[in-house]
C-alpha cells in the first residue's frame, strides 16, 4: 500500500508514551504520540483508539486522554494488522483482548464494555480477539467476519 503498514500503536518504555502511526489512502502519514499515557508498571490499562471523522481520540480506562488529527480514510495493508508489534518493536506487557469496530464508539460505550467480552453480533464489530485459546497458535475471532489470527513470537 501507499504507506507500507496498517494503523499501528506502540508504547515508549522511556517515558510511558503511546505512539500511533497511520497512512491516508493517498500515502500521507499521520503519526505522533500521547505523552505519559501509561500510568505505572504492572497495572492493567484499557486502551481505546477511536477514529471519528478526521480525529483520532485516545482513551485510557474509558476516559478521553488526547485527540489528534486523523486522515479521512486510512490504508490497511493486505496482510492485515499486527497486534503487539510494529516493525521490530514488540509490546512489553500482556494484551488481554483486541476489538476492531467499523464505527466510532462513544466514551460511554467504551466504559460500559471494557470489562466485558464482546457480543459476536454487536453492531459494527469487525474483529474481536480475546486470546483465551490456551497453547494454540491460532487466535479465534468471535465476530461474524471470522478474521482468525496467528500467534508468533509471543512470550507467555
Amino acid at each position: 500500500g501507499p504507506g507500507g503498514r496498517s494503523p499501528s500503536l506502540w508504547q515508549s518504555y522511556a517515558d510511558g508514551a503511546l505512539h500511533y502511526d497511520s497512512f491516508a489512502t493517498n500515502g500521507a502519514r499521520f503519526t505522533g504520540y500521547v505523552p505519559g499515557f501509561f500510568q505505572g508498571v504492572g497495572r492493567w490499562q484499557h486502551i481505546a483508539w477511536v477514529k471519528s471523522g478526521t480525529t483520532y481520540n485516545f482513551y485510557r480506562n474509558g476516559i478521553l486522554v488526547a485527540s489528534r488529527a486523523a486522515p479521512a480514510g486510512f490504508n490497511i495493508e493486505p496482510t492485515g494488522f499486527n497486534i503487539g508489534r510494529v516493525g521490530k518493536s514488540f509490546w512489553k506487557g500482556s494484551i488481554d483482548s483486541v476489538r476492531v469496530w467499523s464505527l466510532a464508539r462513544s466514551a460511554d460505550q467504551i466504559r460500559d464494555d471494557m470489562y466485558r467480552e464482546a457480543a459476536p453480533a454487536a453492531t459494527g464489530l469487525m474483529g474481536a480477539w480475546s486470546f483465551n485459546e490456551g497453547s494454540r497458535f491460532i487466535v479465534d475471532d468471535i465476530s461474524p467476519q471470522d478474521n482468525f489470527g496467528k500467534i508468533g513470537r509471543a512470550h507467555v
